[in-house]
């Protein structure tokens, strides 16, 4: 019975200093969290900012290989290079992205960001679209009335 109430002093004594060394560790794995997010943060900015522009640069030249092909659809060809584009970005700043404690990097508002370059292109290349097919309708009626 007396080594049984030794052993349960000496558990609660490692015990309390295990939670000393505890709370220690746990203050310390906070302060470098914190450092390397300071450290890392504006590197993974810079690297969202480079996948969004590698991104909308390949929307733009899938979108003009597409409307290159003799029979195409306007639409569907926005479409998938969207959707291509949008699931390279988020699967790049899914891979990059690290959540622990403080560092909760956002990567939502480089998307949205992507997602309005890809729209104002979209826009543009539209208007561009119906200038081309009003022009071959143009042509056609000069050709029909000659």
């Amino acid at each position: 019975m007396c080594g049984r109430v030794d052993d349960d002093i000496w558990a609660v004594g490692y015990d309390r200093e295990a939670s000393r060394y505890h709370q220690a560790l746990e203050r310390h794995r906070a302060d470098l969290v914190k450092t390397l997010d300071l450290t890392l943060s504006p590197l993974f900015l810079g690297q969202l900012k480079n996948l969004r522009q590698a991104a909308f640069v390949s929307f733009k030249a899938e979108t003009i290989a597409g409307l290159e092909a003799d029979d195409y659809n306007f639409a569907d060809v926005v479409g998938r290079a969207r959707a291509c584009a949008e699931r390279r970005f988020v699967d790049g700043a899914r891979e990059t992205v690290v959540v622990d404690g403080a560092a909760a990097w956002q990567w939502e508002e480089e998307f949205r960001l992507l997602r309005d370059e890809i729209w104002s292109i979209t826009v543009q290349l539209r208007r561009d679209e119906t200038k081309k097919v009003v022009d071959a309708i143009e042509v056609r009626n000069e050709q029909s009335n000659k």
